[in-house]
């Protein structure tokens, strides 16, 4: 008897494993690099935040105005059909059941839920590789001036040139015309909030939808890459202040401070720092291994992506019109 036990609890055993890898293997994170959403909520609401996060990202981003730019979505079996811009986002629905616009990415944090977009040329900055540093080292050396008889001389030319060449290397960063900016989805989700639009998804879970540019990992060379990317798109030749706000959760492999040693550096020459009201600020989200990042401009303006004060800012206007 004890050995017919013994041989059902190892084939239980085996069951659950089975069940355990299929389910794993059914839920493989997507791939880093892409932009997407971080949302917060309570510890133990996250189910119910990941269903409410994905119907408010599927109503901005496939119907409402200035979400995704459907227009420039490259599909060969769509421009032979020459469809309208209805149809269109007819079609990406279809596929958002099949495919799906949005992949869950399982941080491992309590509390936080993360969404990034799967679909195609959706990426704004361009994927990070080991070459990318070496390159950029081989480069560094060549541009150090060389010493020949006690006279130093450079093989940098002009320093008009040099900025022109300087340029050219941070728009190679970026990926040419993104499908989607998530700073516009987030605007548009806290100014309808703000006016109480009622055709637009509630949530009664979702704290905070963060938006997110760039996804890597916690590295500090893909740190650095995806950080000078962003400044590079953000940087048109004019003055400009800005601040750095990272945020760590669950993560040991770094802290605040190394992020802003980190990062502080790359900014333009021109561009200062101001902590109380910068034009620009730099959102640095450390979650375990996973880091998202975005530039955001006027970030007074979005009131740190908070839907509960946006909501309670609304029923507050509402009431004085009511006074």
């Amino acid at each position: 008897r004890e050995y017919f036990l013994s041989i059902t609890k190892m084939i239980e055993q085996q069951q659950h494993r089975k069940n355990a890898t299929s389910y794993k293997k059914k839920n493989k994170n997507p791939l880093k690099g892409g932009p997407g959403f971080i949302l917060t909520c309570e510890t133990g609401r996250e189910r119910k935040c990941q269903q409410e996060g994905l119907d408010i990202l599927k109503y901005y981003v496939l119907e409402r105005e200035g979400g995704l730019k459907v227009e420039r979505c490259e599909d060969t079996t769509r421009s032979k059909k020459n469809l309208s811009l209805d149809d269109e986002i007819k079609e990406l629905k279809k596929e958002d059941k099949k495919k799906g616009t949005f992949a869950l990415y399982d941080t491992g944090a309590r509390g936080v839920v993360t969404f990034l977009c799967t679909l195609p040329n959706s990426l704004i900055v361009q994927p990070y590789t080991n070459n990318t540093i070496t390159t950029e080292l081989v480069e560094n050396e060549k541009q150090k001036p060389k010493i020949d008889n006690n006279k130093i001389q450079c093989n940098n030319p002009k320093v008009k040139r040099q900025k022109t060449e300087e340029n050219g290397k941070e728009n190679s960063l970026l990926k040419p015309n993104p499908i989607w900016d998530p700073i516009k989805t987030a605007y548009h989700i806290m100014k309808d909030l703000r006016e109480g639009v009622v055709s637009a998804p509630s949530s009664r879970f979702v704290t905070r939808m963060i938006p997110i540019q760039v996804s890597c990992t916690t590295n500090k060379e893909e740190v650095r890459y995806a950080a000078k990317a962003l400044f590079a798109m953000n940087n048109n030749g004019s003055t400009a202040t800005f601040a750095i706000r990272p945020k760590r959760r669950l993560c040991t492999n770094l802290k605040c401070m190394e992020v802003i040693d980190l990062v502080v550096g790359l900014a333009p020459g021109n561009w200062k720092v101001d902590l109380e009201n910068p034009k620009y600020t730099l959102l640095v989200e450390l979650c375990k291994t996973f880091c998202g990042m975005s530039m955001v401009e006027n970030l007074k303006d979005f009131g740190n992506f908070n839907l509960v004060e946006a909501r309670e800012q609304d029923e507050k206007s509402s009431l004085n019109k009511i006074t």
